[in-house]
């Protein structure tokens, strides 16, 4: 009788350590990167170009349908997402839209990021925000 309760608490514990937990916080990992922002004239012609100091920039974990969390970048464009588990991200900022075409005033910059280990760093793609 008692190697029964043995065996279950066994069972049990090895249940709890073999489930696979989600993307988000909670890891060892980062995820850093750089967004720059584009002045652009009417013409969509680029009028300046200098590193996106105050933006906001997100993050979603997984597959879930809004943004987890966000961060301001530093004077500098950088941003840095820090203690993520393995998975997968999408990182974005938001630029201006103009023209016939624009459904909305603003459209997200998307880059998709995946973590495959504890203790990684990744370096984002740049992002590119887009002003009127």
């Amino acid at each position: 009788m008692q190697a029964k309760y043995i065996l279950l608490i066994v069972i049990v514990i090895i249940f709890i350590t073999s489930c696979q937990k989600p993307e988000g916080v909670g890891g060892t990992s980062t995820i850093k990167g750089i967004a720059t922002m584009l002045e652009l004239n009417s013409l969509n012609e680029i009028k300046d170009s200098f590193p996106a100091y105050d933006e906001n920039i997100y993050i979603i974990y997984g597959e879930n349908e809004v943004f987890d969390d966000d961060i301001k970048t530093h004077y500098d464009g950088k941003y840095i997402f820090t203690n993520l588990r393995k998975g997968n991200y999408k990182i974005f900022a938001y630029s201006e839209c103009r023209g016939d075409s624009c459904i909305a005033p603003s459209i997200p910059f998307i880059i998709n990021v995946e973590i495959n280990e504890n203790n990684q760093t990744i370096n984002a793609p740049e992002i590119i925000i887009k002003n009127y």
